[in-house]
């Protein structure tokens, strides 16, 4: 079996046990219970964000959305933007199930960023030690107000120390200010996230093993 990638086994052992680790109070993690409710007469055939997302509530800059784009993605990257794609849509590397989440920054007149989030607000599991998620780009993460730094972890995953906050209730809330990431599978973990240096080492012995077991005996 070939690894396209040293953290390949991190990254599968994480997730399986995020899987089947409880989620506090925190529900619709991988956007599945998405119920596509078209608005009458919307000429960009937007859905209600709160049948379409439920658990979650979505922002545009600092406004509440009360609808979301399905299937569709503005052109030129200037408009601001939530949309919730599937079941019937071309699915990017990594994202699992029948939904993904997409979430687009914009700029306004005078070439200011305006935001888009995502946010839901819950309990976190008391023994949780990280959260994951799978992403096409970096995205901004908080809880409670509190940036917390964000890991790459490989194979579209990415993870941030959730420690510090086990059994708090707040506000988990994704935020883009630059770019158009897909978002899918957030989960709660008992597992911390490896360090830096540890993943380093990871992937320097895994490149040695497979250098020895390449290297044919001299005869």
């Amino acid at each position: 079996m070939k690894f396209h990638t040293p953290f390949l086994i991190v990254t599968l052992s994480l997730a399986a046990r995020s899987a089947a680790f409880g989620q506090g109070t925190f529900q619709n993690l991988d956007f599945e219970s998405a119920a596509l409710v078209s608005v009458p007469g919307d000429p960009f055939g937007s859905v209600y964000a709160a049948q379409a997302l439920p658990g979650w509530t979505g922002y545009i800059g600092t406004q509440q959305a009360t609808s979301v784009w399905n299937n569709n993605i503005p052109v030129g990257g200037a408009f601001p933007f939530i949309s919730i794609d599937g079941p019937d849509f071309p699915f990017p590397n990594h994202m699992q199930g029948h939904y993904y989440l997409t979430l687009g920054a914009g700029i306004d007149s005078l070439g200011n960023p305006i935001p888009a989030a995502l946010a839901q607000t819950g309990q976190v599991p008391g023994t949780a030690r990280a959260v994951h998620f799978l992403a096409t780009a970096q995205v901004n993460l908080s809880f409670a107000g509190h940036p917390m730094v964000v890991f790459p972890l490989g194979n579209g995953q990415f993870g941030a120390d959730i420690s510090p906050f086990a059994s708090q209730a707040g506000e988990l809330r994704f935020e883009v200010n630059n770019s158009i990431p897909r978002l899918d599978f957030i989960q709660f973990s008992d597992q911390p996230i490896p360090e830096p240096s540890t993943l380093g080492l990871f992937a320097i012995g895994t490149l040695f093993l497979g250098w020895k077991l390449r290297r044919k005996p001299n005869l």
